[in-house]
Formats: C-alpha cells, sequence, structure tokens
C-alpha cells in the first residue's frame, strides 16, 4: 500500500508490532485501512517537508481519496450502463418491451450497481481482482494502439511515440498474463481451486483477446500501406 514506508513506525505501535510480513492486512487495519494508510502516509511527507499541519493535510488526503473513489463509481457505472445498452440494442426489434426495459437508464444502471454492491458485500471481488490489473493495463494498450492508428493513418506521421510505449505495455500485459497463468494460478489451485479456475479462465481469454489485439494492428496498418 502506499505510504507504509512513511507510516512503518506508527504501524509498528499501533498493530503492537506486528511483524509486517506476516500480519499485513492487520497492520494494514490498525493504520485505518488503504485510505488511512495514504491520508496519514501524505500528511505525514508534507508535515515532514512543508511543516503544514498534518491533520488539516491528513483530512484533505482522505477528501481526495474519497471524491476519486465517487467520481470513479459514477464514471464505471456509466460505462457499464453504455455498455449494457450496446449489448441489448440487436433486441430491439425482435423483444422492444424487454430492450426496453433492460435499457431502461435508472435499470440499467441498478444492475451493475447491484451487481457491484453484492460483489463488495460478499468479498467475491476477491476473486475478479487479481484480473482486473491485466484488464486494467490491456486497456491502456488499445488506448495507445489506437492513437498510433491515428497518427500513422490520419496524421500521416510514424507514430512512435505512441507504438513504443504501446508495444512496451503489450509486452508487459502478456508477460504478466503469461506468468500468472503457468505461476500463479497453479499455486492459487492449492488454496482455493475455485477461484483458480475463474481467475485462470478469465486470464486465458484475455491473453487471447490480447493477442487479437496486436494481429488486427498489424493486420490494419498491412492494409493501409497496400
Amino acid at each position: 500500500a502506499y505510504g507504509l514506508p512513511i507510516l512503518f513506525p506508527q504501524m509498528t505501535e499501533l498493530s503492537g508490532k506486528l511483524a509486517l510480513s506476516h500480519n499485513y492486512t492487520d497492520a494494514i487495519k490498525a493504520v485505518g485501512g488503504p485510505v488511512g494508510v495514504f491520508s496519514k502516509a501524505y500528511a505525514e511527507a508534507i508535515h515532514r517537508t512543508l511543516a503544514f499541519p498534518k491533520e488539516f493535510m491528513m483530512i484533505l488526503a482522505a477528501l481526495w481519496v474519497s471524491e476519486f473513489a465517487m467520481t470513479t463509481l459514477d464514471t464505471t457505472n456509466r460505462l457499464a450502463r453504455y455498455t449494457l445498452i450496446e449489448i441489448f440494442e440487436p433486441l430491439k426489434d425482435k423483444l422492444p418491451r424487454f430492450s426496453q426495459f433492460i435499457t431502461n437508464r435508472w435499470v440499467a444502471s441498478a444492475i451493475p450497481a447491484t451487481l457491484g454492491i453484492l460483489l463488495a458485500l460478499t468479498g467475491a471481488w476477491s476473486v475478479l481482482w487479481p484480473a482486473f490489473g491485466g484488464a486494467n493495463q490491456m486497456l491502456a494498450a488499445i488506448a495507445l494502439f489506437t492513437a498510433a492508428g491515428f497518427l500513422i493513418r490520419v496524421q500521416k506521421q510514424r507514430g512512435l511515440n505512441a507504438l513504443i510505449p504501446a508495444f512496451f505495455l503489450w509486452i508487459t500485459v502478456s508477460s504478466a498474463m503469461i506468468w500468472y497463468i503457468f505461476i500463479a494460478v497453479p499455486s492459487l489451485m492449492k488454496t482455493s481451486p475455485i477461484q483458480a479456475y475463474i481467475i485462470g479462465t478469465i486470464m486465458i481469454i484475455m491473453l487471447i483477446l490480447n493477442m487479437l489485439l496486436i494481429y488486427d494492428f498489424f493486420k490494419s496498418e498491412r492494409d493501409v500501406v497496400k
């Protein structure tokens, strides 16, 4: 978690000198969870460097994190609603009433929100969380390849300023997925086989999509050259 090096003395004191490597979760909870770690570490760093009041900076940092979390939640819910509407778009002519109901902005917003709340309350989010990192970085690679394609096709530039980081990110994400499938998932099978199967399946699908991404990019660029 961010801020652990700064807060380690306080964490040791508050958590009864817990061994951080063996009691990571308990140590994090002792200083207020992830938000508490970030807020207190930020306040401590600013207080040491700029001598600003520690309590004020702690409150300010906590507000930043809370605002970021709320805006992120709002954005993801909107994106999920748009995705849901797009998924059921083909049913508009075949099942007009059902399509009208499921694509209603309130219904389409309530469905992903309810699923998210259930994942949070049941703790099932921890099953999907490891796969989120790969999906998140894969989206970043897609964005960079899209920018590179725009520079090459529309701007008639070489697009190396987007291509180089795009390839670097693609290689990094692909390597991480391969490592996770062959190293992390087998070790997870010993403790939580269901979670291992779910995450392994998601990772394999994302890896296939990642390979299709690079194939489509080269294919489209080759067609442009022809």
